[in-house]
């Protein structure tokens, strides 16, 4: 039994890719649009009911398994059916429980009296199903949240077996931690858009990354054994580049788009800001000084505008400068809350303190030629002490930041650059 919709057409498949060799810009990949309404989620829930079950229970043994997923699906069922929507998915978004995350149990849970392990359990396996059935298709920063290889495992058999096996045989020989995350790409792509494998388009593997990078996935943004395997089995176009890494540049953006593209309030400091990734762009890569750009625009400045409306100057108070590190400290879900302690927290730190200490140097320099722009950074820059960022309390090649940064901090410690007083 399948759970997957019927192939596109040609006409809808042209639609994944817009240019051509007629119009004066390159391709551009986009995404298929997520749907709002499709088969599966329209069922009756005696419908569907019987139709999980009979994918991923045995009637008529009681597995200890298969009767904790009746339970589960019943209790989500039971729960999805008090919330506004004519679709289980659009119940499931009413729940807020998409943009909960690892803590989406609790939504079910709350005021049921005292919630035991067995009972998160439950959920999960209930929910399993409905992914897995495609009755709720989850947003990717719900799917990437989640910690459940046998709900991936589980998908590729019901949506989708034969495309997933004929990729198992492709990267037979690649190593199996990068066959697993390759196979767990193109799950959560499955998962998130409907079809079978055949469906996804290059947009959506584009999509996938750039979802990847948001939720602090960095480095598994970069493994694009996934994309090969597609391209490679003639899922994706003949058109299509023949590694991601070409699509990232051919869509290579200006500094001032990147910077612009973080809604940054204040015209002075994003012009600084601006001039100086431009600075520095000669000495970096482009991957490179896009994760500068995102650490000072993103999670330092724009950070300080959100908490500080109004805010127009780089001189921190220490009570400012204390809090923006104690929010820094934790990856935080887009409503604040803190979902887990960000592992580089102190390389992401040195960035700011460099851009604080370059900014020092080059407002001395240019005193020196440029009366007017020296009392522009004059306005705007006040050296202040980031907390405890002394470079002799770590070691710069533990930092996990760029050879470039590395070098800088080396220059430190040999006194290259004046140190934050």
């Amino acid at each position: 039994m399948s759970v997957v919709a019927p192939e596109r057409t040609v006409e809808e498949i042209d639609t994944a890719a817009v240019g051509s060799a007629d119009t004066a810009g390159p391709v551009t990949w986009r995404p298929r649009p997520a749907e709002g309404s499709w088969w599966q989620t329209r069922q009756h829930r005696d419908e569907l009911t019987a139709q999980l079950l009979a994918l991923f229970t045995v009637p008529g043994e009681s597995r200890a398994r298969d009767k904790t997923r009746r339970r589960g699906l019943t209790k989500l069922l039971d729960w999805l059916e008090c919330l506004p929507g004519d679709t289980w998915q659009d119940r499931w978004l009413a729940s807020g429980a998409d943009g909960a995350g690892i803590e989406w149990t609790n939504l079910p849970l709350e005021g049921r009296g005292p919630v035991r392990h067995h009972h998160r359990d439950e959920l999960c396996c209930g929910m399993l199903l409905l992914v897995c059935g495609q009755i709720i298709r989850p947003g990717y920063g719900w799917l990437l949240r989640q910690r459940q290889p046998l709900m991936l495992a589980q998908a590729r058999t019901v949506l989708d077996a034969d495309g997933f096996r004929r990729l198992e045989e492709e990267a037979t020989e690649a190593a199996g931690w990068a066959r697993s995350d390759a196979l767990g790409k193109i799950t959560w792509m499955v998962i998130r858009k409907g079809g079978p494998v055949s469906d996804i388009t290059v947009g959506d593997c584009v999509e996938l990354t750039e979802a990847l990078q948001e939720h602090h996935f960095r480095g598994s943004a970069g493994r694009p054994l996934f994309y090969a395997l597609l391209k490679k089995t003639g899922v994706l176009p003949a058109m299509a580049p023949e590694r991601l890494r070409v699509l990232r540049l051919d869509g290579r953006r200006s500094i001032e788009q990147i910077v612009d593209g973080y809604g940054i309030a204040c015209g002075p400091v994003r012009d600084l800001l601006v001039e100086y990734l431009t600075e520095r762009s000669p000495d970096l890569d482009h991957t490179s000084l896009r994760a500068v750009a995102r650490n000072l625009c993103r999670l330092f400045w724009r950070d300080l505008e959100v908490h500080h409306p109004g805010i127009d100057s780089l001189r921190l108070s220490p009570l400012v400068a204390q809090a923006w590190k104690e929010r820094l400290a934790y990856i935080r879900a887009a409503d604040g809350q803190p979902l887990r302690p960000r592992v580089n927290y102190r390389s992401e730190l040195v960035y700011v303190r460099a851009f604080y200490q370059d900014i020092a140097r080059t407002k001395t320099e240019i005193a020196k030629y440029s009366r007017r722009d020296a009392q522009r950074y004059e306005e705007l820059v006040d050296i202040i002490r980031i907390g405890d960022l002394d470079s002799r309390t770590f070691q710069p090649m533990n930092l996990g930041c760029t050879i470039a940064d590395e070098d800088r901090l080396l220059g430190e410690r040999r006194g290259a650059v004046s140190s934050v007083p």
